[in-house]
Order: C-alpha cells, then sequence, then structure tokens
C-alpha cells in the first residue's frame, strides 16, 4: 500500500506530480495530489443499478469507494483483466473513487507546456505528452467522473454497512 502523506524533495518544489498508470496497453497519468492511496482489489461488491463501467464498490480504511473501470469508460467491449489488478484510490475535494488499473508505473514530473491538448469531444483527457516511445494521456480529474453519482453510490452502500 502506498500512500500520498509523504514529503516530496524540496528540490521539487513547484513542478507538477503525476501517477503513471497502465490499463490496457495505454498509459495514463493523474494528479499526484488527487491519490490517496494505490491498493491491491479484491473483495468488489457489486452495486445493482450503477453506470456500466462501475464495477462495484470495496471498503478502504473506514470508507467504501466506488470501483471505476476505465477500460468500459473509455468504450472497451469485452476487457480484459490482469491476475492482479490494482486499484488507485482517488480523492477529489470531498468525493472518492477507485479506479482499476493494470499497474503503477511510476511517479514523474511533467512540462504542462510540452502537452498536446486533445481534438474532438474527449473531455476525460486534459491532454498527452511523449514519453520515451509512449505517448501517455493525463485523465482530467475534474469531467473524468460523475463525482455527484459517484458520491451517492459511496454513501448508499455506507448506509447499508450502517
Amino acid at each position: 500500500m502506498i500512500s500520498h502523506k509523504y514529503q516530496m524533495p524540496e528540490k521539487n518544489v513547484g513542478e507538477d506530480w503525476y501517477l503513471l498508470l497502465s490499463v490496457s496497453n495505454n498509459l495514463y497519468a493523474v494528479g499526484l495530489p488527487y491519490v490517496f492511496r494505490i491498493t491491491a482489489m479484491d473483495g468488489i461488491q457489486p452495486v445493482p443499478g450503477t453506470k456500466e463501467y462501475i464495477l462495484g464498490t470495496i471498503m478502504a480504511g473506514d470508507a467504501v469507494w466506488p470501483v471505476a473501470d476505465l477500460r468500459i469508460k473509455f468504450g472497451e467491449k469485452e476487457p480484459g483483466y490482469p491476475c492482479h489488478p490494482k486499484g488507485v484510490l482517488l480523492e477529489y475535494g470531498e468525493y472518492k473513487t477507485c479506479i482499476l488499473v493494470d499497474d503503477v508505473q511510476s511517479v514523474f514530473t511533467a512540462d504542462l507546456g510540452e502537452m498536446t491538448p486533445i481534438f474532438g469531444k474527449n473531455s476525460d483527457i486534459s491532454g498527452s505528452i511523449q514519453i520515451k516511445d509512449r505517448i501517455v494521456s493525463f485523465l482530467s480529474i475534474d469531467s473524468l467522473f460523475d463525482w455527484t453519482f459517484m458520491n451517492g453510490i459511496a454513501s448508499k452502500e455506507n448506509r447499508r454497512d450502517g
């Protein structure tokens, strides 16, 4: 388990830090300030009547976290899963969700001035950069999910547990 409650080296103060994730042979980055924890995925409890990309909920600490699958969210019809998927717990203000990922690659800094904007209507991705021979797409955390809906799932499950 990795938690973001640690200090960054002083020489990197003022730089933007990102967590590099792999999902279905694609690389994504999410802002490190939004990452609460990285955890092994087990015990997903199905929740009926949710959006198709919501796999269910998990317990992490004292909270219920909705689990979202980026494969389905981004249009994969028959997603394949690794033997040991990981969950990245994200906090966006008061909202929480867990995204299912194949692997966590690294933590890195990026010069957002070098980011290529996304063309078209995909508001889930804010832009991309090339790192070595791979393209990394930056997840737009503010528009990636319907956060009110996600919070409602967690609230409903907490009432059921309590």
